[in-house]
């Protein structure tokens, strides 16, 4: 994903914004971003995360109380 902060005309020296900040590290991340909408001040993402292995494992074991929390 490419964000469209790079190349633009900001001053060198100049602090970066927490909205650039995080269009970098965007950039940088290492799984696959399948939806992406930008609304200025909110995001929409969604990310496909493979399982690795052994991760079927820990899955199973969830049940339909737990919450996304509690998987981590």
């Amino acid at each position: 994903m490419t964000n469209f902060y790079k190349g633009s005309r900001m001053k060198p020296g100049q602090p970066k914004t927490k909205y650039q900040l995080f269009q970098e590290w965007l950039d940088q991340c290492p799984v696959e971003i399948t939806n992406y909408k930008d609304y200025s001040d909110e995001f929409e993402i969604n990310f496909s995360v493979p399982l690795e292995q052994g991760e079927e494992e820990r899955l199973i074991q969830l049940t339909s109380y737990d919450t996304p929390d509690d998987m981590w």
